[in-house]
């Protein structure tokens, strides 16, 4: 099964576990949504920014290309995060397009 979008809102108690379970064991992930998750801090976001669903060697290695990774997040209302930690996914993913709440 491939898992290539997940929506953890509104969950207030959504934390960054979540997010980084998603990010080691959904390489295909390509939508997350965390709308009001005010749990969610930068170690959710780095570990989202390294992890196999924007890395560059990975795609390599399988054969992807710079339209794989993420495509869509929300992170609106996610009152915790710092604009580095987010802008560490937004340069770890080419093909980002949507980042509501940047």
């Amino acid at each position: 099964m491939i898992c290539d979008s997940a929506t953890l809102t509104p969950m207030l108690f959504a934390a960054d576990d979540s997010v980084i379970a998603l990010a080691d064991r959904c390489p295909h992930l390509r939508s997350l949504g965390l709308y009001f998750c005010k749990n969610i801090t930068d170690r959710a976001m780095y570990s989202l920014a390294q992890s196999k669903v924007n890395n560059k060697m990975w795609r390599s290695v399988n054969g992807g290309n710079d339209e794989d990774g993420l495509r869509t997040l929300n992170i609106s209302q996610c009152t915790s995060l710092s604009p580095s930690a987010v802008q560490a996914v937004c340069d770890s993913s080419p093909a980002l397009h949507t980042c509501s709440g940047r």
